[in-house]
């Protein structure tokens, strides 16, 4: 195995980050909505593509309440389905586990890329991975 991917959220907001002093609850319901698409049918990156894609129509809590059903579509989800999902004490509580996790890595920011335990600055470019990845595999065979 050369590479696990591990997405996790970091919402930059304090209803569900403790690192965040400011709380609007819409990172927050964003990211709810993305775990319970990929909890329930497996296409949490489509609808994670869809909230990039859509960045400018999700100011606040409101507008993401409202483009919910939209966000579940976009994963395959029912929307009827995803409006529970979202509120769910066990998914609340997963985010918050998500985001304690990147608090106890002294996360400032996202995306965040971290190789072998330590935090890639700018790892989120292809010239830095393509670079980390040819280092790393060069020691590999060097041992």
């Amino acid at each position: 195995e050369d590479v696990r991917l591990e997405f996790m959220t970091w919402p930059l907001d304090g209803e569900c980050n403790t690192s965040i002093s400011q709380a609007n609850g819409a990172s927050c319901l964003l990211a709810r909505a993305v775990h319970c698409v990929e909890k329930t049918t497996g296409q949490g990156w489509n609808a994670q593509a869809f909230v990039f894609d859509n960045q400018d129509r999700f100011t606040t809590k409101a507008a993401v309440e409202a483009l919910i059903p939209e966000i579940a579509q976009a994963g395959g989800m029912d929307p009827k389905e995803i409006e529970t999902c979202v509120e769910s004490p066990e998914i609340r509580a997963a985010i918050e586990k998500q985001a304690a996790i990147g608090t106890s890595l002294n996360l400032r920011g996202t995306p965040a890329i971290f190789v072998n335990g330590k935090s890639l600055p700018f790892g989120q470019r292809i010239q830095t991975l393509e670079e980390i990845y040819r280092l790393v595999k060069s020691s590999q065979t060097q041992r």
